[in-house]
């Protein structure tokens, strides 16, 4: 995402107490940014994507589509879309959403070929940054 000196946000969003969107980040629509959310520049949060309280995300760091960011969780990589992710351990993503499939309307076999995709990419590792 290269710099272009414009920060956007998008429609029907809840932006609680004291959030901070940094430079040339993008939030789409219909997301949460809790209280003290704070995104640093160059930051993209996708639609329907959750922050919660408390929250830093990193520079250049993605929040995905339906995404669910844990209270006090440090962001320092990617949010892969569709997950809870939580400061249990660092920045992981240990599991598909429940309920998201009804929010998003989506058939019941993509939902099942989504989350059995989601489950391979976290088995394989490959949303971890070498040097985390």
């Amino acid at each position: 995402m290269a710099g272009h000196g414009i920060t956007r946000v998008g429609s029907n969003n809840l932006l609680m107490a004291y959030v901070h969107i940094g430079h040339d980040s993008e939030v789409g629509s219909n997301c949460i940014l809790a209280n003290c959310a704070t995104l640093a520049g160059h930051v993209r949060v996708e639609d329907y994507a959750s922050v919660g309280a408390f929250c830093p995300v990193h520079q250049f760091c993605t929040v995905g589509t339906y995404a669910f960011i844990g209270g006090g969780t440090i962001v320092t990589q990617d949010v892969l879309p569709f997950s809870l992710t939580s400061a249990r351990r660092e920045n992981k993503a240990f599991r598909h959403q429940q309920d998201w499939t009804r929010a998003a309307r989506l058939l019941v076999a993509a939902a099942a070929d989504l989350a059995e995709g989601l489950r391979l990419l976290l088995a394989a590792r490959l949303n971890h940054h070498p040097g985390c």
